[in-house]
């Protein structure tokens, strides 16, 4: 899924889809890969409701369903989505560092085993765990640990 279309996904009846549809649970694009596939339309974000693939409604589908029918091999692909707005919190920040500092960060998360549905890695999201005194992070002051 993710190096074929450039894209990645969070959700599905049997998945959390944390920080996205806290209030009303679905399938959502978690990551858009730049120069993928997905974000050549121009037109897919982080944090849209994946509604359609295909024409089939994708409302009720577990997650391993979702991402089967992405995988599916086939010259087009017609998703359907909602843009949702984003969830409240999610923030895209410009750290600059000063010479010789550290940006002072611990994370948790990331590329896991392999998916067995596609044979393809998946990331399962990659979390801020602590913020250490003295780095560029810290001194900037807007990333919170969770």
């Amino acid at each position: 899924m993710g190096s074929r279309l450039g894209l990645r996904i969070a959700g599905g009846k049997d998945s959390c889809s944390v920080p996205f549809g806290t209030d009303e649970p679905g399938i959502f694009l978690s990551r858009v890969i730049p120069h993928g596939i997905a974000a050549k339309t121009g037109r897919l974000r982080i944090g849209d409701r994946l509604l359609k693939i295909n024409g089939k409604d994708v409302s009720d589908w577990t997650h391993p369903e979702v991402i089967r029918a992405l995988c599916e091999p086939a010259q087009q692909i017609i998703l359907t989505v909602r843009h949702d707005p984003p969830p409240e919190g999610l923030d895209e920040f410009l750290i600059q560092r000063k010479d010789d500092e550290q940006f002072g960060i611990k994370v948790i998360g990331g590329v896991r085993e392999t998916d067995s549905y596609c044979a393809k890695k998946y990331d399962s999201g990659i979390f801020v765990s602590q913020i250490h005194r003295g780095g560029a992070i810290a001194r900037d002051g807007r990333v919170k640990v969770m």
